[in-house]
C-alpha cells in the first residue's frame, strides 16, 4: 500500500513536471523512460523485476529449514512489511559499538561513520558467495569510504560547487591524513578490520545455521584435495538427465614477460600472464565451494521457474541470478512460479543428491549417494534441520519482491 501511494504521488507530480525527482534519481534515464511509458498508457512495456531477499542466505536457510533465520530473509509469511536482514545486523552492530564506548577505535568509528543498512549490505550479501573475513573487511572499508562527503551542492543559480567539508568530517578522528586520500590511512584500515570482526560476530548471532553450514562445506572441500568434485542439482524436466555441476579449477602460476617497445626501442614493458595446468587446485576447492554450491541452487531455481512460467503460458521473461523480470500483465504468474518452484526445490533435500569425485587423471574414484556421506568421510556434520517448512514461501509476500 505504501509503495502504491508513493507511485501515485510521483505520477501526480510528474504531470506537473517533476524535475527535482528526476535530478535526484539514482537512474534518471530509467525513471524518465518508465514514467514516459506510463503516462502514454504503455505501462505493459515497462520491464518489472522481483528480487530475492539476500538470495544466497535464503538458499542456505531453506537448505537446513532454519526457522530462526527464515523470518530475516522473508521465507516466512504472515507479515505486512518486509524483513530487512541488513538493517537487523546493522542494529546489532550499532548496539555493540555503544557497549564498546571508551575504546578508541570504537569511538573513532562512531564519530565518523553511519552504521546503517547501506554499510552492512555488501558485507552480509557476500557471505554465501564465498565471503571470508578478508572479504568482509574489504567491503566494510569500501562502505566507509563511500560515506565520505564530496562537498557538492547546488547554488540558487543551479551551479554545482564544492565545499571544503573534508577536514571537518575528519576532525578528531583521522585528521592527520587531510592532505592524502582517506583510503591510504593505516589507522582507518585497522579500524575497518575491527569493525569487520564485530560484523562477523553479529551475523553469526543472527544466522547461526547458515554460518555453520558454510564452514562444513569448506571442511569437505579441504578433504576433496586435488580431485574433481561433481554434484547433482536434482532438477530434471521432460525425462532429461539431471543438471550436474563440476568444480575443478586448475592450478596456475604467474609468469612475467618483458616486451621491447616497437615505436620506442629503448623502452621495456613487463606483462604478467597466468599459465594454467592440468592439476586441480585444492585451495580453490575451499574458497569456491560455498559460492559454487549456492550458484548451483540458483541455477536449479531459475531453470524450474522458467520451465513452469513457459508451461503456464508466460511469454516475457528475463533473469539475472535471483532477479526475475517480466511485464505487469504477467507478473502475477511469475510471482506464483517463483514461489512454487522454490518450495518444490526444498521439499526435497538437495544434500540428498548424488556426489562424485574423480582422481587427478579423470577416473571416477568415488561415488556418494549424498553430501551427507561425503561429510562423514571428511569427519564433519551439517547442521540439523529446523522447523521451517518450504511451503511457507507460498504465503510470503516479500520473499521475492
Amino acid at each position: 500500500a505504501e509503495r502504491m501511494a508513493w507511485f501515485n504521488d510521483l505520477a501526480d507530480r510528474w504531470k506537473l513536471g517533476a524535475t527535482k525527482e528526476l535530478l535526484e534519481a539514482d537512474s534518471p534515464f530509467q525513471l524518465y523512460t518508465c514514467m514516459d511509458l506510463y503516462t502514454r498508457g504503455l505501462w505493459d512495456q515497462i520491464p518489472l523485476q522481483i528480487d530475492g531477499t539476500c538470495n544466497g542466505l535464503q538458499h542456505l536457510t531453506a537448505l537446513f529449514r532454519d526457522e530462526t533465520a527464515g523470518p530475516y530473509v522473508n521465507l516466512s509469511g504472515g507479515t505486512d512489511r518486509p524483513a530487512d536482514i541488513y538493517a537487523e545486523v546493522a542494529g546489532r552492530v550499532a548496539e555493540r559499538l555503544v557497549q564498546l564506548r571508551g575504546q578508541p577505535w570504537a569511538d573513532r568509528l562512531q564519530a565518523s561513520i553511519r552504521i546503517d543498512r547501506k554499510l552492512l549490505k555488501k558485507p552480509v550479501m557476500v557471505l554465501p558467495y564465498g565471503g571470508t573475513r578478508g572479504t568482509i573487511d574489504e567491503a566494510v572499508l569500501e562502505g566507509i569510504l563511500a560515506q565520505q562527503p564530496d562537498g557538492r551542492y547546488w547554488t540558487e543559480g543551479r551551479t554545482m560547487v564544492f565545499a571544503d567539508v573534508w577536514a571537518d568530517w575528519l576532525m578528531g578522528n583521522y585528521q592527520a591524513f587531510t592532505t592524502r586520500a582517506l583510503k591510504d590511512h593505516p589507522l582507518l584500515h585497522l579500524d575497518a578490520k575491527r569493525l569487520g570482526g564485530l560484523i562477523y560476530e553479529c551475523i553469526s548471532e543472527v544466522l547461526p545455521k547458515p554460518m555453520a553450514a558454510m564452514q562444513t562445506f569448506r571442511d569437505i572441500a579441504r578433504k576433496v584435495g586435488n580431485r574433481t568434485l561433481e554434484w547433482d542439482t536434482g532438477f530434471r524436466t521432460d525425462g532429461r538427465d539431471s543438471l550436474w555441476v563440476t568444480q575443478a579449477k586448475p592450478k596456475s602460476k604467474r609468469s612475467k614477460i618483458n616486451l621491447m617497445g616497437f615505436h620506442l626501442p629503448g623502452s621495456v614493458r613487463g606483462l604478467q600472464v597466468r599459465l594454467g595446468s592440468d592439476e586441480i587446485d585444492p585451495v580453490a576447492h575451499t574458497t569456491g565451494i560455498v559460492a559454487n554450491f549456492i550458484h548451483s541452487l540458483d541455477a536449479q531455481h531459475l531453470a524450474r521457474t522458467m520451465d513452469w512460467f513457459v508451461r503456464h503460458g508466460g511469454r516475457s521473461f528475463g533473469a539475472i541470478h535471483d532477479c526475475f523480470v517480466t511485464r505487469a500483465s504477467e507478473m502475477g504468474l511469475l510471482k506464483h512460479c517463483v514461489r512454487a518452484s522454490f518450495a518444490k526445490q526444498y521439499d526435497h533435500d538437495p544434500l540428498a543428491n548424488a556426489v562424485r569425485l574423480y582422481d587427478a587423471k579423470g577416473h571416477k574414484a568415488m561415488a556418494f549417494g549424498s553430501w551427507y556421506e561425503l561429510a562423514r568421510l571428511a569427519g564433519v556434520e551439517f547442521p540439523a534441520d529446523g522447523a521451517w517448512h518450504p511451503y511457507n514461501v507460498l504465503n510470503s509476500e516479500w520473499c521475492f519482491s
